[in-house]
């Protein structure tokens, strides 16, 4: 079985989001993803780096980013810079973008 690792599905997902969400949904998104990495966790001897650094990138490098000292949680940090739900899933894959060109 080929594992696609976290910057490979958020590759496709951005290319092709109605493939994998029923909107430009940040809320859904965050779904999705939460079941891909349960499915990732469960699976034996499949390191899981990706899934550390993406976790490094909504937990810690978001907030660095757009200057946010209250963590109560990433997808709330994205609406503070949103005025909706679709633009915080635009500004998800620009953060995502720039967080990966510089790491």
């Amino acid at each position: 079985m080929k594992i696609i690792y976290i910057p490979e599905l958020l590759a496709l997902i951005k290319k092709r989001p109605g493939a994998f969400l029923r909107n430009n949904s940040i809320l859904e998104l965050e779904a999705y993803l939460n079941g891909y990495k349960f499915h990732r966790f469960t699976m034996e001897e499949v390191p899981i780096q990706d899934i550390e650094d993406f976790n490094y990138f909504r937990n810690i490098w978001i907030y660095d980013r757009l200057k946010i000292e209250n963590k109560e949680g990433w997808i709330n940090c994205l609406f503070t810079r949103a005025v909706d739900d679709k633009e915080a899933f635009s500004l998800f894959f620009d953060l995502w973008e720039e967080y990966t060109a510089n790491t």
